[in-house]
């Protein structure tokens, strides 16, 4: 018969971390037969971008920093369009509307805070209203939890990404500042608040400017994400001021030092104005577009951005999570098996020793390989 192909792409979600191991298992061996087979159209520096990402990933040393594009393939309008949604419901009229558009995003919102006063749904209520969706988070979002960052930052004010880690790791994440990190779990930053504490969300001019005052120690931490780990910038367009004022506190800082970069932005399109604004960082460009994108260029743009985190996710899989685990006893070589039957033999006089220092790092290391997800 003739082969028949279809326009779509193929999503395949897991259930545990088992199956998503063996399944990339599988797929870095298709890789490594075909190396550029589905890859072509991210071209070669988002390429080499992901490879090396992906070994940051796997040094523990990648931290994430999400923004508002990322919770836009889940639907969240931006923060510009739900600005004049908001000033529709507050009664201005369209003259109103196109003026309040000429000022700064910040502004807009003070203006608006203002005019909410008085209102059954203060401004900081009604925008956490229309920010909360459920559990519906976007791939862009499930693609990065599968990444198992272990810190990650976001200005964002919805909880998509909290949800996407939660499903991922089974409930171990800490929000920050709203929770005490926990020994050994993952953690996320909330550093311009959250719907679910709305109080604390920062949204106008006057939020921003008592930023550094109310929130200064996680400003730090930040800083300290640049000082020590490869920061990942996605769906974010560097342009808070506040941002600015932290890599510009460790710019100073770090005067005459190495030269390291402090991380990684990924755009949707090229600017070598942007590169000219961040030389210290890393800028990965995945598309080329005029001064005004159309929607399809949009589209075109946030479809490679996903190809490139399933890449990225693809070179930082571990690939022996499912080793002790029968399911997938088919899949093993003959070293694998070995090592299985090892290992096997390894838990089962572990779990006859008394607990004792070094005993629990055992299990732990056990787990790693799908020890607890073994069937009888």
């Amino acid at each position: 018969a003739a082969e028949e192909q279809a326009d779509c792409d193929v999503v395949l979600v897991t259930h545990d971390e088992g199956a998503y191991s063996a399944a990339q298992r599988v797929r870095r061996e298709m890789l490594a037969l075909n190396p550029e087979k589905g890859w072509e159209e991210l071209g070669e520096k988002a390429l080499e971008a992901a490879i090396r990402l992906a070994r940051e990933a796997r040094r523990s040393r990648l931290v994430l920093f999400l923004g508002a594009g990322v919770s836009a393939g889940a639907g969240l309008p931006g923060w510009a369009v739900l600005l004049q949604q908001l000033a529709r419901e507050y009664g201005l009229d369209e003259k109103q509307i196109e003026g309040l558009s000429t000022f700064d995003l910040r502004d807009q919102a003070e203006i608006l805070a203002g005019w909410a006063v008085g209102r059954k749904d203060d401004f900081n209520g009604r925008v956490a209203q229309l920010l909360k969706t459920g559990e519906r988070y976007s791939l862009a979002h499930g693609l990065l939890a599968s990444l198992s960052v272990s810190e990650s930052i976001t200005t964002n004010f919805d909880e998509l990404f909290e949800s996407a880690c939660r499903a991922w790791s089974g409930g171990e994440l800490s929000v920050l500042p709203y929770e005490p990190a926990k020994y050994g779990s993952p953690w996320l930053l909330k550093l311009h608040g959250s719907v679910h504490a709305q109080e604390s969300m920062t949204l106008t001019r006057t939020d921003y400017r008592n930023l550094a005052e109310r929130y200064g120690a996680l400003l730090g931490l930040v800083q300290a994400m640049l000082f020590t780990r490869h920061m990942l910038f996605v769906g974010y367009s560097l342009s808070d001021d506040d941002v600015h004022e932290v890599v510009r506190q460790v710019r100073f800082a770090r005067a005459g030092g190495n030269g390291k970069e402090f991380g990684t932005v990924v755009t949707l399109f090229e600017n070598p104005l942007f590169e000219k604004l961040w030389p210290d960082m890393s800028v990965v460009s995945l598309g080329t577009a005029n001064s005004k994108p159309t929607p399809a260029d949009l589209g075109k743009a946030a479809r490679r951005f996903e190809i490139f985190l399933d890449r990225l996710c693809l070179e930082a899989a571990d690939l022996d999570r499912h080793l002790m685990d029968s399911s997938y006893q088919t899949m093993l070589d003959d070293g694998e098996r070995k090592l299985k039957d090892v290992l096997r033999h390894l838990q089962e006089e572990i779990a006859s020793v008394p607990d004792c220092a070094g005993k629990e790092k055992i299990e732990t290391l056990l787990s790693g390989f799908g020890a607890t997800r073994d069937h009888p």
